[in-house]
């Protein structure tokens, strides 16, 4: 059994920093972030300090981090409510079998 759950961060802005981001770095937790998608350079770039997340790891867009066979255990989505929908069913599509995140407010 893995002793973390891997992550990919989608959305580096306040809830993906500083929340998921600092809940990760505690070690009772069980969390560790393996991959970033975030369109600002230095949030992406931020994160990818922070949390040890290779170059290859870090997108841009999650059409870019969706290009790719799955990887990881979860897909965390930290964007604005408006754009969970369209994130998770591609995510889900693609084949991770874990989404966090309500699809949407309103369908």
């Amino acid at each position: 059994m893995k002793e973390n759950l891997e992550v990919m961060i989608v959305g580096a802005g306040n809830r993906g920093m500083y929340t998921y981001g600092e809940l990760s770095k505690r070690s009772d937790v069980g969390l560790k972030i393996v991959a970033v998608v975030e369109p600002d350079d230095e949030k992406r770039e931020k994160m990818k300090i922070e949390h040890n997340i290779p170059k290859e790891k870090c997108f841009k867009t999650y059409n870019e981090a969706f290009s790719i066979p799955p990887f990881c255990d979860a897909v965390i989505i930290s964007t604005p409510d408006r754009s969970h929908y369209p994130i998770a069913t591609q995510a889900l599509k693609k084949g991770y079998q874990y989404c966090w995140k309500n699809l949407c407010l309103l369908s």
